[in-house]
């Protein structure tokens, strides 16, 4: 079989534990990002808040109230969806090519994580746009189309991509070692700021993997699972 072609299945039980199998083989390949995932959901949670990017020169991590955060995400939604569409005008059959592009693009020229502000204010650059529920919209809505040849290329490609963000993930990561190097105190706040950057990163790239997972079970499946909102990207405000 041709390297990036979808595999066939010969029954819709196949197909089911195949999907089973990605997600396990997907958690053990990322157990130490999920790991971090959970506790930083726990943390969140005991805090009864969320926490946004702090801006260098400021103190310590910003928890934003209920109602401000609202606000301040509903303009995002209106602007992160102008750079999301930008990737649907330069490539309408599978924009999914051009976030893959835009990634691996990224890797190649982003600066050294040994300069922290500058490399995690490259990053926020490059995550414009792509996260929150805006991103799990724009993945589920390229994703909900019959099966053929047309969602055969967007799979693949939103494949190449995911590789592509955890690899992002993974040099986030290494921002925030870093970051907390140059900052162990937390007073300058740039070990805050690259922390909240790696969590976005990881949350995207777990969105993506989601919805493709939930794809191969079959259309069916995938839209009565985001009618019932039960995609990890539902959840966010």
């Amino acid at each position: 079989m041709p390297p990036g072609r979808p595999r066939k299945y010969t029954t819709a039980e196949d197909r089911k534990a195949a999907v089973k199998q990605q997600k396990r083989d997907w958690a053990q390949r990322n157990a130490r990002i999920l790991t971090r995932r959970r506790r930083d959901r726990e943390t969140l949670a005991q805090d009864g808040g969320t926490y946004e990017p702090v801006h260098s020169g400021s103190v310590g991590s910003v928890a934003v109230t209920q109602s401000h955060r609202n606000e301040m995400e509903l303009c995002e939604e209106a602007s992160l969806s102008r750079h999301l569409r930008a990737f649907v005008e330069g490539n309408p059959d599978s924009p999914a090519e051009g976030i893959y592009n835009h990634f691996t693009n990224s890797l190649d020229i982003a600066p050294t994580a040994r300069t922290p502000q500058k490399a995690t204010l490259f990053w926020q650059g490059v995550m414009m746009g792509i996260h929150g529920r805006s991103w799990g919209r724009f993945v589920y809505d390229l994703l909900s189309i019959a099966d053929g040849d047309m969602l055969a290329r967007r799979v693949r490609d939103f494949e190449l991509a995911l590789q592509a963000m955890e690899a992002a993930e993974a040099a986030t990561d290494d921002i925030v070692r870093h970051a907390f190097e140059a900052d162990p105190s937390g007073l300058k706040g740039i070990h805050a700021e690259a922390r909240t950057l790696s969590g976005h990163v990881g949350k995207s790239a777990f969105i993506l993997h989601d919805l493709l997972c939930c794809r191969k079970g079959g259309l069916e499946t995938f839209v009565d699972t985001h009618t019932a909102k039960m995609f990890e990207y539902q959840g966010f405000l």
